[in-house]
């Protein structure tokens, strides 16, 4: 299913994973001028371990050997196969996306627009594509080197900045948005199992590390809010005793 060279299954993936970065951004209560840098690092660290078995995963076409996809910008030393460029790319893509959403629903609350309400979704994906073009120029570099620098800046500051505003962080509502935890966990499940079952061997250690980072980070989150639906518990309970 191709939308001009793009496979829809592409567009669905990236679709996925920043929506799960945005509903967790809003958890985290961080300043709304943070949501570029945060959601795009969210969504950026679920593609380092896709990535590596997608290329990986190589299939014979029409006599040519192809991975899931391929890059043609490439070279030696890179993320595993893939130009470091392209986690900036996602973090800018994702980020700023994430940004005029965030624009959109002041829009339709200031306005009391019911056409800025349902349009702003879509509006914002094809605005999206000028500051993508603008942060690509940006991360653009002749050096591998430069592209490394860029994407540790690019990380860096979103953790320092999650790090700042640790305290802010509101425990997730399960009931309501469980989905913060299923689509991480089901993707890097995937990853894992197809990574190891088909012998990819170049995506063991990025697969293994990132999936144990993520895993322990989505722990602490879940005990966190099994903790607040506890001491909620307790409350409503002590106030019926009452």
């Amino acid at each position: 299913m191709m939308i001009g060279l793009v496979p829809l299954s592409v567009l669905l993936l990236e679709a996925a994973i920043m929506y799960a970065a945005f509903l967790l951004f809003e958890y985290l209560n961080m300043p709304k001028w943070t949501v570029i840098w945060v959601v795009g690092f969210l969504s950026a660290f679920q593609d380092m371990s896709i990535d590596p078995v997608y290329v990986h995963d190589v299939y014979t076409y029409d006599g040519v050997s192809s991975g899931q996809w391929n890059w043609l910008h490439n070279y030696a030393g890179s993320y595993f196969g893939i130009p470091f460029i392209n986690f900036s790319g996602w973090i800018y893509m994702t980020g700023c996306y994430a940004a005029l959403i965030l624009l959109g629903r002041w829009l339709t609350k200031k306005y009391d627009n019911k056409v800025i309400g349902s349009t702003y979704p879509f509006v914002a994906g094809i605005v999206n594509v000028i500051p993508l073009f603008a942060f690509s120029f940006m991360m653009h570099s002749s050096t591998p080197t430069g592209e490394l620098v860029r994407l540790i800046i690019n990380c860096v500051f979103p953790i320092i900045m999650m790090a700042v505003y640790w305290k802010r962080m509101n425990p997730i509502d399960l009931k309501k948005d469980k989905i913060i935890f299923i689509i991480p966990i089901v993707l890097r499940l995937y990853d894992l199992i197809v990574g190891f079952a088909l012998g990819i061997t170049e995506s063991y250690i990025p697969i293994t590390v990132i999936s144990v980072i993520h895993f322990a980070y989505l722990f602490y989150l879940y005990r966190k809010a099994k903790k607040a639906e506890l001491v909620t518990q307790s409350r409503l309970s002590a106030g019926v005793v009452n």
